[in-house]
């Protein structure tokens, strides 16, 4: 079942991507982050609009999880529910295009990786959760403030919200197949940043130096494009120039953390 994109009355009739018996469901409604209008209209910054996939699963995160999450978290929060493929079933209004996109992307990459009740969170100016809710459904919460306090609510009404969700699925089916555009070479490249990232905090510059030779090497092998290859490079040649270092200091692991995000965006933009 597709979506009824945010964009559509502002999209231009003469450039709109049809897909579907019905114009409203165009391509940008399903796989956002692969109609070129959708990206254009996006990098405005929008906010959405509240969006459900249908009265039944608006219920189950409004009514229950929303209520449930309200009564003991004393803080704003913004939720969105994501299947395995990135089918946005759910979302606040206040999600920005942006979020949502690097949401929908994250669960695709991430979901299988996780067992039932798992979760793993994002931290920069806010803070974001990925909590697996179903095992084709994961459940992401933004917040200003540590989202400690909702994981925890979260877990001890887990049976109940997965046993709703599981009975809407039964009758409302989620699609299963393989999405276009859905690289492996981009997983494979990603999950390699994302190890990287992780093991920032305790390596030294030597170590830093054979993780991206390895992304290097992958880059290299699988992509005709050479851009973040060469800043790779770039890069490598300047850690090996610190001589005598047995650490990096918190403004080098900053930066190269700085870049890793940025090499990670480059990469899901690619078409």
């Amino acid at each position: 079942m597709l979506e009824n994109c945010p964009y559509y009355t502002k999209c231009d009739a003469e450039i709109r991507q049809i897909s579907g018996s019905n114009e409203r469901y165009c391509l940008g409604s399903k796989n956002w982050e692969f109609c070129p209008e959708f990206k254009s209209l996006s990098l405005g910054g929008e906010i959405s609009r509240e969006y459900s996939r249908d009265p039944e699963i608006q219920e189950i995160i409004k009514t229950i999880i929303f209520k449930d999450l309200k009564i003991e978290y004393q803080s704003q929060f913004i939720l969105a529910l994501i299947s395995h493929q990135g089918e946005v079933l759910y979302r606040d209004r206040h999600w920005s295009e942006t979020n949502l996109l690097v949401a929908q992307n994250l669960c695709r990459y991430k979901i299988d990786a996780l067992n039932f009740g798992e979760f793993f969170k994002l931290e920069e100016k806010e803070y974001f959760f990925f909590l697996k809710i179903h095992e084709f459904l994961m459940l992401v919460c933004n917040t200003k403030l540590d989202s400690e306090q909702l994981v925890k609510i979260i877990k001890r009404h887990l049976s109940d919200y997965h046993a709703k969700l599981d009975d809407y699925l039964k009758t409302h089916p989620i699609s299963f197949e393989k999405e276009p555009g859905v690289k492996i070479e981009e997983n494979i490249v990603l999950s390699m940043f994302e190890d990287l990232q992780k093991r920032l905090e305790a390596i030294n510059p030597t170590i830093v130096i054979m993780d991206l030779n390895k992304i290097r090497e992958k880059i290299f092998e699988l992509f005709s494009w050479n851009r973040i290859f060469y800043e790779v490079s770039i890069l490598i040649e300047r850690l090996e120039s610190y001589t005598g270092h047995t650490e990096l200091n918190q403004q080098e692991k900053e930066e190269i953390l700085k870049k890793i995000r940025e090499w990670q965006e480059n990469i899901r933009k690619v078409e």
